[in-house]
């Protein structure tokens, strides 16, 4: 235990080295993302480039739409002093999550306790949305970090620590308040940046307005005394300030907050309302709307982003409405205080959705505190226990653990904002499952062991830390690395750097973002067309170049046909290849096509003849005679195109069973040959991995049909001959699910 002399000093130590230890090693080890993080170092190089001639333009020159300008005047420095590289695109990003961790603290140390404010800024440092934002140019660190200060400015005014203003609390809540929102209001806007933090400090000051303090039960006096108990409102009870002190130390800041919150939110609400361009107010640009946005919005997003802390989440916030605060007072404020924060960026978030895009959930901190909160209480109380409470957790946190391991695209399609395949090399959704899980039995134990076993409860609370910390350090250095070599061709560059001699030529077809250029500097070919590419590749130097993976199938196809050889030299990348038209000493060719699409027929594990329209053969397929549920398996099917089948169409797998179906429809190959690209001669096998989903499924024997299909209401090709129910489906034969 920490003296509390040593609490002031080490406990915002402990948060700023957790944050260095997290957020800063190996940052520049691995590639900006394409095109994502690319779009943004390649504005942030140009605004450069035009700042040392031209001044700072966040358009260089209006070659970029506008948009805060704070992220790119911190990027553009950075990138001038250090050089162009990772490290020099992440470093302001990292450094204001640091600072977010301190500001966390003393928001929890103020309202709450100092032991709240460490385990606050914990919970923040272990959230998966917060890391990948802290180590990545994809973030929203300088708009969140500076309207939390906002806010810890305005619960400064409000009710400062002790409950009794001072000069030096007016000023330094001030200064926190204004510089803020100041800086907030330059790195989003004035909508999430001012309104959020300011409205919710007003909103909650005016809930509170007319109670008293003391407990609820204490006589009444004369005027400035305590006054008679109230309703209990929110759950916080009549605990708060009336009379002389209020006026001056309470009513004054409320005005001037809520004051500031109203124009700012009146404004806004004319650029919203009216919204046709570029707005600085609401710091961004319609066009990108979602149309009707649903309540889970964001709960969705939360979920995954703060996962595993998300589990407690749900009921540190109903503990923050309905517990009551028995000493009243400076508890029952702040609760109020943190749960309005957390409230009004939901619905303010909601909105700006509604109307300008996809948002990252804007007050990730209100959550961090809440869950500080609840640990502070929990270590704190030895009461009777909760067993109740205790299994909410451990069940919210299997749900979680159970989708992330169906699902772990989540985590990067969270962070995002948009639609990520999780890469096929990427297998961490097990430690997700074990992660969620132990997470799940440590809550259990911290709610309901009291009594002989309350040393065990205690131990389990900080089990949950423990386990979302390691979470976290597996997502900061194990996570995001792995994922960089996908959803980055600086892995292909470097493969390249290290292959080429002398000048041999680098070039790109069909590749969704810049990586390339970014790292070359701009000196790469971009070649416009496949004919172009077929040309390119029948150089007589060796010749490389960064191809899109969903473009291999149509380059295997073309090359064929013109006779020109190509080889895969590196399929590190889901997404990106790396082609040559001649293989080096030592170096093998990586096309996972010329197992797939071959000359030769193959040999099925179970053979079944059936002829789709006299176009495509089946010849039979490969599956194990058992398959488990919640455990995935692959199908393979083995075709011979006879001739040119029509485009456009998937291939359905229904497993029909005991009283339900599953289903298997795709693309051939992963999308990478649809039919459209089948030629009459070629053998093709296709590989498709799904699953048997336990909690849908019933154990049993399962009749497994196919057939092809172009989506929606659309014909499947007809079966001709072969075993088939008549609806174009044919049998393929059973499979046991167990």
């Amino acid at each position: 235990m920490i003296p509390e002399r040593h609490q002031r000093w080490a406990f915002p130590l402990v948060a700023v080295v957790l944050g260095a230890c997290l957020f800063l090693p190996g940052i520049g080890r691995f590639g900006l993302w394409d095109p994502h993080e690319i779009r943004i170092a390649d504005q942030a190089r140009d605004v450069h480039n035009w700042s040392t001639t031209h001044g700072f333009d966040v358009s260089a020159g209006g070659k970029y739409p506008q948009r805060p300008p704070l992220a790119m005047w911190l990027m553009a420095r950075s990138v001038g002093s250090l050089g162009i590289s990772e490290t020099s695109a992440r470093l302001p990003f990292a450094f204001m999550a640091i600072l977010g961790l301190l500001v966390v603290y003393y928001l929890g140390a103020t309202l709450f306790t100092r032991r709240a404010g460490l385990l606050a800024a914990l919970a923040l440092a272990a959230a998966p949305g917060y890391i990948l934002q802290a180590r990545q140019v994809l973030s929203d660190t300088l708009l969140v970090v500076p309207s939390a200060t906002a806010f810890l400015g305005a619960g400064l005014l409000l009710w400062p620590r002790g409950g009794k203003h001072t000069a030096t609390t007016i000023g330094v809540g001030a200064a926190l308040a204004v510089v803020g929102s100041g800086l907030a209001d330059l790195a989003g806007g004035a909508l999430l940046g001012v309104v959020v933090p300011a409205g919710a400090a007003a909103l909650a000051a005016v809930l509170a307005l007319g109670y008293r303090t003391g407990p609820a039960d204490a006589p009444a006096s004369g005027a400035g005394g305590p006054g008679p108990g109230g309703p209990v409102l929110c759950g916080v009870g009549p605990h708060f300030p009336s009379g002389a002190p209020a006026r001056t130390g309470y009513l004054i800041p409320l005005c001037v907050l809520g004051g500031v919150a109203v124009v700012v939110a009146g404004f806004t609400a004319l650029h919203v309302v009216a919204a046709t361009r570029y707005s600085a107010l609401v710091g961004a640009m319609p066009g990108k709307a979602q149309g009707v946005v649903t309540w889970d919005y964001f709960l969705k997003q939360v979920g995954f982003s703060f996962f595993p802390m998300s589990a407690l989440a749900p009921f540190a916030f109903g503990r923050l409405l309905f517990a009551q605060a028995p000493e009243g007072g400076r508890p029952a404020f702040a609760k109020l205080l943190v749960t309005t924060w957390a409230a009004l960026a939901f619905f303010v978030g909601t909105l700006w959705v509604w109307k300008y895009g996809d948002l990252r959930f804007p007050a990730l901190p209100a959550l961090a505190v809440g869950v500080g909160v609840l640990l502070d209480e929990m270590l704190a109380e030895p009461g009777e226990g909760d067993a109740l409470l205790g299994f909410g957790v451990a069940l919210v946190a299997a749900i979680l653990a159970r989708d992330l391991f169906l699902y772990p695209e989540y985590l990067a399609t969270n962070h995002l904002l948009e639609t990520a395949k999780w890469p096929t090399g990427v297998n961490l959704a097990p430690g997700f499952v074990a992660s969620g899980l132990v997470f799940g039995a440590a809550g259990l134990c911290a709610f309901a062991l009291r009594g002989p076993w309350a040393t065990v409860g205690r131990l389990a609370s900080y089990a949950l830390l423990a386990i979302a910390l390691g979470t976290a350090a597996t997502i900061a250095f194990v996570v995001t690395p792995s994922l960089s070599k996908h959803y980055s061709q600086k892995v292909l560059f470097d493969r390249f750097q290290a292959l080429r001699r002398g000048g041999e030529p680098l070039a790109q077809y069909r590749v969704a973002g810049k990586g390339v250029a970014y790292y070359t500097r701009g000196e790469v070919k971009e070649i416009p067309s496949m004919t172009a590419l077929i040309d390119y590749l029948r150089d007589q130097r060796r010749v490389f170049v960064i191809v899109s993976a969903e473009e291999l199938g149509q380059l295997d196809q073309q090359s064929r046909a013109a006779g020109v050889a190509y080889n895969v030299i590196d399929d590190t990348s889901s997404r990106f290849l790396l082609v040559s038209n001649r293989l080096g000493a030592g170096e093998q060719d990586r096309n996972a096509l010329r197992a797939l699409v071959r000359q030769e027929p193959p040999t099925p594990q179970h053979r079944v003849v059936a002829d789709f329209d006299g176009k495509i053969g089946l010849l039979g397929y490969d599956l194990p005679a058992e398959v488990s549920r919640g455990h995935k398996f692959t199908i393979k099917l083995h075709f011979q195109v006879k001739a040119k089948p029509p485009s456009g169409y998937k291939i359905f797998l229904h497993f029909d069973g005991p009283g339900t179906r599953f289903n298997g429809d795709h693309v051939p190959l992963d999308g990478k040959f649809p039919t459209t690209l089948w030629s009459p001669g070629d053998y093709i096998t296709d590989p498709y991995e799904m699953m048997a989903e336990r909690a849908t499924t019933p154990k049993g024997q399962y009749t497994i049909w196919m057939g092809f299909w172009p989506g929606g209401d659309g014909k499947r090709i007809p079966v001709v001959s072969g075993p088939n129910d008549g609806n174009n489906r044919v049998k393929l034969g059973t499979v046991k699910v167990d």
